[in-house]
């Protein structure tokens, strides 16, 4: 990522090993403006972080591989989902 920071994005688990987000959180430009693509952010180690509940404590895992995700061309009337496999299963 860019500088590294931290995103907040809603997520939903929809499989042992697979997460339902938005594609725009994944929706990153380098310094010269060009869209990097999401499977490169998961390569280069993007973390997705669950907040502890009442049965689990903090757990965080690694992107793994980016499954599918819609386009966000300007001016096209679209959905705005990814689906992300995850390192390992929770």
């Amino acid at each position: 990522l860019r500088d590294r920071s931290v995103f907040d994005c809603n997520a939903t688990l929809i499989g042992d090993d697979m997460l339902l987000t938005n594609s725009h959180c994944f929706d990153y430009a380098d310094t010269k403006g060009a869209l990097i693509p999401a499977q490169k952010i998961c390569d280069e180690g993007a973390v997705i972080i669950f907040a502890s509940n009442s049965t689990k404590g903090r757990e965080q895992v690694s992107c793994l591989k980016v499954l599918k995700k819609s386009s966000l061309e300007p001016k096209v009337l679209n959905s705005d989902y990814m689906v992300l496999q995850l390192s390992r299963k929770l």
